[in-house]
Order: structure tokens, then sequence, then C-alpha cells
């Protein structure tokens, strides 16, 4: 397998620069895997496809502001951008330029907010850091940025962006990019799904950007990733067990959930509690947690890419996705999406 299989050409103007103008005014793209049939719909539509048979597992993680601007003593313009915590007010970061910087430095991000520099280079080019405050995420809610993909346009409000690059199920700080997928669905959207009968169900996945890190042939080789951190309560595991056991159809509300999902199932049981997962889901694996997914168009040559082809098949991925080119869909974070899923 290589990564170049993966590649497909996309018009400029497909990416989305912007969230639609309203919330939920996405496009969806339905994929039967089975025949290999592709269906139009709008993404509020989705109420008449989904019913008490289903059951739909968003991940509730919130953006945190993650890019810190601040100087050393000597003036000197750092940003460290946060990109998973470890424990103790510790945490890998990217730094820039990092060439600038050594172990024991300070970066003045804020009155009274430091972050010191304990270990260069830890691992993947990231650096391990400290946050001198004396409640950190107080501090980088209110000095930093929400960390915005690079091909967002800078023309719209920041202040409107950082509301739109959340869900409406984040509640866990933690994430310093979205589960985009989750972006579509609206309160009335919600609700509407839950009078049809779905069930709906949270766990947590903190999104790292080595989701979106450009993919290594070690990567494939190794059929490993980047870790990141999930937690299931006891609860929606034993929920989620009992759905399955039942017949539902668990319908994973994007790539994290399935990475967490398939993660956590083992002898046929959702495993609860908090675990690191790399995970890497490629075409050939089976899929024993879910059974459907709800994904937006990704970026070429991804790991996220390669995870949607195993699920639905590259060929059933490469066509839609020519498709989405020829009927204008628009691609990336706020873009349109996709369902794919097994007849109920």
């Amino acid at each position: 397998m290589n990564i170049s299989d993966f590649d497909y050409e996309l018009p400029s103007e497909l990416i989305a620069h912007a969230p639609p103008q309203h919330r939920g005014d996405s496009r969806l793209m339905i994929i039967d895997p089975a025949s290999g049939q592709i269906h139009h719909h709008m993404f509020n539509e989705i109420v008449k496809l989904l019913n008490e048979k289903c059951v739909l597992v968003f991940n509730n993680t919130k953006v945190i502001r993650a890019r810190l601007r601040g100087t050393k003593p000597t003036g000197a313009a750092i940003e460290c951008m946060l990109t998973e915590p470890l424990g103790n007010h510790e945490w890998l970061a990217m730094l820039k330029p990092a060439k600038r910087l050594k172990n024991g430095d300070l970066i003045q991000i804020g009155p009274g907010f430091d972050v010191e520099v304990c270990e260069k280079n830890m691992v993947d080019g990231l650096h391990r850091v400290k946050l001198h405050h004396e409640s950190p995420m107080n501090a980088i809610h209110e000095h930093g940025e929400i960390p915005l993909p690079p091909y967002i346009s800078p023309d719209c409000h920041p202040n409107e962006l950082e509301d739109r690059y959340q869900s409406i199920m984040a509640k866990e700080d933690g994430a310093v990019a979205a589960p985009t997928a989750s972006l579509h669905f609206t309160t009335e959207l919600l609700e509407k799904l839950i009078q049809n009968g779905v069930q709906i169900e949270e766990v947590t996945l903190h999104v790292g950007l080595g989701t979106f890190a450009p993919l290594q042939d070690h990567h494939v080789k190794s059929k490993t990733l980047h870790h990141e951190q999930y937690h299931i309560s006891q609860e929606v595991a034993d929920r989620l067990t009992r759905a399955k056991a039942s017949g539902k159809h668990i319908i994973a509300v994007g790539t994290t959930v399935t990475r967490t999902l398939e993660s956590a199932f083992s002898k046929n049981a959702f495993q609860s509690g908090t675990h690191r997962t790399n995970i890497f889901i490629q075409p050939g694996d089976t899929f024993h947690a879910i059974d459907g997914l709800i994904t937006n168009f990704h970026l070429p040559k991804s790991s996220l890419l390669m995870l949607v082809s195993a699920f639905s098949g590259v060929n059933h991925i490469q066509t839609a996705y020519q498709i989405a080119v020829k009927e204008k869909y628009r691609f990336f974070s706020f873009g349109d999406a996709m369902l794919i899923r097994k007849p109920v």
C-alpha cells in the first residue's frame, strides 16, 4: 500500500474557507458500500434516514485556545502551539522559532503567565513545556487563540469562527482541533433525531495536531499513528454494549469517534476508562465496533482518508470523491459531509 494511492486533485475553489452562513447548511452524500450507490441530500435530511435502530456517538471534546503568542526576555517573538497535555501543567508543544530557544528559557505570554521550555525535541519535533500560572486552563482561555486550520480565510470574524469551530456537544477542554463531522449538527436537528428514537451517546477524544500531520511511510509500515487520549464512562460503555448486542447500528460521528470505539471494543463489549490509542485504521482492516460513519471530505494522502477508505472500500471512496468534485461539494473542516452505513 502506498500513500500516493490516496491522492486526488482538488480545485482550490472547493476548499471551504469559511463556515456556511448557518450551522447545518451543508450537503450530505450518502454512500451504500453494499451496492456502491451514491445519493445526494442536504444535511438536515438525515432525520429521515436515522431511526430507533440507530445510535449516534459524538466526540464531546472542546477546542482550547492552544495558540499562545509571547516573547523571550530579549523581546524576541515566540509562538507556542500546545498539542497534548502531559499532566502536572506540562504539555507537548510546537515552538516557532525553536532555534531561538534552549531548555530553561521562559516565554512570557501575559501577566503572571509564562511558558517554560523543559525539553526540546522530545518526540517527533515536539517540545515539552510547562505552564506557569495558578490556573493554566484559565490563562490559556484568556491569552490564547483558537488554532484554526491554515486554509480558513482571515477575513472571517474571529469571534464567529471560534463559535462555529466548536460543536454543540463540546464540553471537555483539551482538543487543539475540532472533530469536524459534528459541526453540522444543530440543537434543533439533534432534538428531531431524539424524537425519531435515535440514541445519542458521547465519548471524549482530545484531537491533537497529529491527526492532520502528513503521513510518513513508517506510519503505514508500523500501522501506528500519533497517540491520542480518549475516555468512555462506564455508563456509556454499558449502553453501547447493550445497543450493539441488541442489533442497533452504532454510527460514529467522525473519524475520532471511530478510532475511539474501535480501540475500546474488545470481547464483544465496549471497555470504559481513560486510555491512549495510536490505532491506524487502513484498507484491509476489519471494523468491529461501528456500523456507520458520518465524516467530512478529507485531505489527500491523509490517515483520515485511509480510514474512510477502509470502511467503505477504496474504489467506492475514490468514486465518491470524484463525484464530490464534479458536483462541487465543499471540502475539509467547514465543508460538506458524507454518511456511510450498512443496511439497517
